[in-house]
């Protein structure tokens, strides 16, 4: 049964008989979509973050035998999984296949060699013991009850140490989802509980890209060290990697049935950039007001339609798929509004920068969602899109991280701006991009990434031949209306030769 949607943006409790209307955020479950087998697999996952924020705080699980594979857990995250590998920050939503899964970190008890990778750290757990909802998870391990908080650049965790008798919080610098690659990567220690360095992380589906973070903990440690690929460095504070995949990472001591909160902040651009995103958006260290932060950061997109009707079941599905539509893309430009462009260099700008679209999967729904009911955020995330196309000579048709990623098929961005111009949106670079593109198509502007196979065999045609073309047929649907969407656009604006 569909919910009965009486009402949408701007309209008042007043408006309906029925009220109050539903309270959506005390509906949202973010382990809808933890699951599933075979095409059926969700890849979501519980975390918590913001709309559309770079952090997403949550748990990277593995089967009994620690079993990882990307297939099945593209967010980090499975549900038939009993092992937790870790706390990553970075996370992508529903992608099948993993991507980012960056910067870990993990409590055990004692330190040892064996804990210096995600097999070693790993902890057992049940689905009894774990708790998520809107801006908090939560769960129990063996030596340890863990809480995650975010914000837009930073991830907050408490952790309760119940059992361990040597309490230790490792930060897995070099920590990977599936057959993601690490390298570069190098972390210094700091005075009282603070850490700072930087990686570079080449996930299964994007490309490397560089990631900078600076953490500190609500207490100095008893103890530290920092560990490499000759194993634990008890008497030093920097580590790097020689190699790719390195282990690199570092471990605190604390003193027995401590509570200890750490906030770790992240930034694609620099460290000092992650330490101004860390002093913009560090309150303090209590979980309350964090998660009481992040519900005010979700309110107003909340508060963009008002809902009556349906059972709690609808309710709670319709709710849920909402939050999901803002999981992704992923802000990826620092407080300050510097950015890491397509083309390498670091620009700043007074609006946010995005990357993570799937665009093959969400032109025909997400972003026609996006400019009916927050059309101010989608006039940045097209801004975005237009900013990659511009600086990295492309049209995104996957971008991740710093690069596209080339997957999928179509010029689907060649839909998504000229729909969002006829429904009215404006002032996100709209006429350089459409010359840019116009340019492209017509195959007088060579592009570095993201363009359609042989544009002159096309035309003459009408189709892809199967002979020349892999996966013809889709090919041929995609670029004809990524073609027709174009088109229509540029002749409405006098341009009838193209």
């Amino acid at each position: 049964m569909l919910l009965w949607l009486l009402a949408c943006i701007g309209t008042k409790e007043s408006d309906s008989p029925y009220s109050p209307p539903v309270d959506l955020m005390a509906q949202v479950d973010p382990m809808i979509a933890t699951g599933g087998i075979g095409f059926g697999v969700n890849c979501g996952f519980p975390g918590p973050s913001n709309p559309l924020g770079m952090v997403k705080f949550s748990p990277d699980t593995a089967n009994s035998s620690g079993g990882s594979d990307g297939y099945y857990r593209g967010g980090g995250y499975h549900y038939d999984d009993t092992q937790i590998q870790g706390f990553s920050l970075l996370h992508l939503y529903a992608t099948g296949i993993t991507g980012h899964g960056t910067l870990a970190t993990m409590a055990v008890d004692g330190m040892d060699e064996q804990k210096t990778d995600r097999d070693g750290y790993a902890a057992n757990f049940s689905h009894d013991d774990e708790r998520a909802e809107l801006g908090a998870y939560s769960v129990d391990l063996e030596f340890a009850s863990i809480d995650l908080r975010a914000t837009d650049h930073t991830g907050l965790i408490r952790y309760t140490f119940t059992e361990a008798s040597d309490p230790v919080v490792l930060i897995d610098v070099a920590h990977k989802m599936g057959n993601g690659v690490v390298s570069e990567g190098i972390i210094a220690l700091g005075n009282e509980g603070t850490f700072e360095g930087s990686l570079i992380m080449d996930g299964e589906l994007g490309r490397p890209y560089p990631l900078y973070f600076y953490g500190r903990f609500d207490e100095s440690p008893i103890e530290s060290g920092v560990w490499d690929n000759e194993g634990l460095l008890p008497d030093l504070t920097i580590a790097s990697q020689e190699n790719e995949n390195d282990p690199l990472g570092a471990y605190f001591h604390f003193p027995p049935n401590s509570t200890v909160h750490l906030r770790i902040a992240v930034s694609n651009v620099d460290v000092d950039g992650a330490k101004n995103n860390f002093a913009t958006e560090h309150t303090g260290f209590d979980l309350d007001s964090a998660h009481q932060d992040t519900r005010s950061a979700w309110t107003p997109y909340f508060d963009a339609l008002d809902v009556w009707g349906g059972t709690q079941r609808d309710q709670r599905i319709f709710a849920t798929a909402l939050y999901h539509n803002l999981q992704m893309p992923t802000l990826f430009s620092d407080v300050d509004g510097r950015y890491r462009g397509f083309d390498g260099i670091i620009h700043t700008a007074n609006r946010p920068f995005y990357t993570d679209f799937s665009l093959w999967d969400t032109y025909r729904t997400t972003h026609p969602l996006y400019t009916l009911l927050w059309p101010e955020l989608h006039e940045d995330l097209l801004w975005s899109l237009v900013q990659m196309s511009i600086q990295g000579n492309g049209l995104p048709r996957w971008p991740l991280g710093n690069s596209d990623t080339g997957v999928m098929l179509g010029t689907s961005i060649n839909i998504v701006i000229p729909e969002a111009l006829r429904k009215g949106l404006s002032g996100f670079g709209e006429s350089e991009w459409i010359d840019f593109s116009t340019e492209a198509m017509m195959g007088r502007q060579p592009l570095e990434f993201g363009a359609p196979p042989d544009v002159e065999t096309f035309t003459e045609l009408g189709y892809y031949p199967l002979d020349e073309v892999g996966r013809s047929v889709a090919w041929t649907r995609e670029q004809a209306i990524a073609d027709h969407a174009l088109g229509t656009l540029i002749v409405e604006m006098g341009n009838t030769e193209d």
